[in-house]
């Protein structure tokens, strides 16, 4: 799916990292239908918002009922940070993969978004640094592999 150009991501990194393991034990195993639902219906939210230009949709797209609310117990500040960013002109904002980071999309307002976000983290004691990027379509690649022959 093509990336708006328009949309940038801030990123806020937490000076810590959160135990993959241990974000990945506090998942059930299994989830009420009720969560699969909310969950899903966001990611077709999320490519239309995407797909037709409604960045307004990204608030409610980015949310998430899968693995967020359980992450929270190890990172509980996250919601605040999503909040602050939402708060200070962010059109979405989530827990970036398994976490730490706090990711953001936005049009305009990057550096209020960060600045919102690093002073949240503050706020409680955590430092972190912030990151303003275009969104890369390339994905990873390899460069200057050497094979070697047996």
């Amino acid at each position: 799916v093509p990336f708006p150009e328009d949309l940038k991501a801030v990123l806020f990194s937490p000076d810590f990292r959160m135990d993959t393991v241990r974000g990945r034990a506090l998942m059930p195993g299994g989830y009420m239908k009720a969560d699969v639902v909310f969950s899903t219906s966001r990611v077709a939210l999320f490519l239309a918002a995407l797909s037709q230009g409604h960045y307004e949709l990204l608030r409610v797209a980015m949310q998430d009922k899968i693995h967020q609310p359980y992450r929270a117990n190890l990172f509980p500040l996250f919601p605040r940070l999503i909040q602050a960013a939402q708060s200070s002109g962010a059109h979405g904002a989530c827990l970036s993969g398994g976490g730490s980071s706090v990711l953001a999309l936005a049009t305009e307002h990057f550096d209020q978004i960060g600045k919102a976000m690093e002073t949240t983290a503050r706020e409680a004691g955590i430092e972190g640094h912030l990151y303003i990027l275009d969104v890369d379509m390339a994905g990873a690649q390899v460069s200057g592999l050497n094979v070697g022959t047996a």
